[in-house]
């Protein structure tokens, strides 16, 4: 492991995998998607930060989207039916 320290491209590769762990890591995949830009970028994300078949996010990873989505609105409409509490999941 010590011949790994030593070398400037190991240091750079592994903060490059930090930020984006952290980037992927700390925004839901139904956020992004909902911005062009990022939507696109996002698989390129994941595959930076070493997330390649599977997204932090969810286990199955980005082939869940739908399922996560169809959760979400269930979720909304429960909170709709209920009396007296505000739609706290709206905007998400």
């Amino acid at each position: 492991m010590e011949a790994f320290m030593n070398q400037g491209w190991f240091q750079i590769a592994g903060e490059v995998v930090l930020m984006f762990t952290a980037l992927t890591g700390a925004m839901p995949d139904r956020f992004v998607n909902k911005i062009p830009v990022l939507g696109k970028l996002w698989p390129i994300f994941n595959w930076l930060a070493g997330n390649i078949f599977n997204n932090v996010n969810h286990p199955k990873g980005m082939a869940a989207l739908q399922e996560v989505e169809d959760e979400l609105d269930k979720a909304k409409a429960e909170i709709k039916e209920r009396t007296g509490l505000p739609d706290v999941l709206n905007g998400v």
